[in-house]
């Protein structure tokens, strides 16, 4: 169920006050509606395509690119026609990010960005 009541780690309301979700397909799992299909993933598509104005063949640079937004801004930006690079806080994230389709992915805890960005 969803409201308007804010982030809050628990709450007591009345179940009038509350809507289920019903707007998903059939199939979908209401738990999508949490992720990439809830505020996370409007978060993703709106900052990136209305916000940011990306262009097919732009470079896009993803930091916590392993987070609930970070890792649908990397797949909208591959699907646009962007390189993606991403970073990451552990060696299995950067793994998670290379098997979502990254073009380069780093653990920013081992590697100097500096050196890397030279690099470029």
């Amino acid at each position: 169920r969803s409201s308007d009541l804010g982030w809050r780690s628990h709450f007591v309301v009345e179940s009038k006050k509350l809507e289920k979700i019903t707007h998903l397909p059939e199939g979908v799992p209401e738990s999508l509606a949490l992720g990439c299909l809830g505020m996370p993933g409007r978060t993703a598509y709106f900052g990136l395509l209305d916000v940011g104005e990306l262009k097919s063949g732009e470079t896009v640079l993803v930091n916590g690119a392993a987070g609930a937004v970070g890792s649908v801004v990397g797949q909208i930006a591959k699907i646009k026609g962007s390189r993606v690079v991403g970073y990451a806080g552990s060696d299995e994230k950067v793994g998670m990010l290379k098997e979502f389709g990254f073009d380069e992915a780093f653990n920013y805890k081992t590697v100097d960005l500096s050196e890397r960005s030279e690099e470029r």
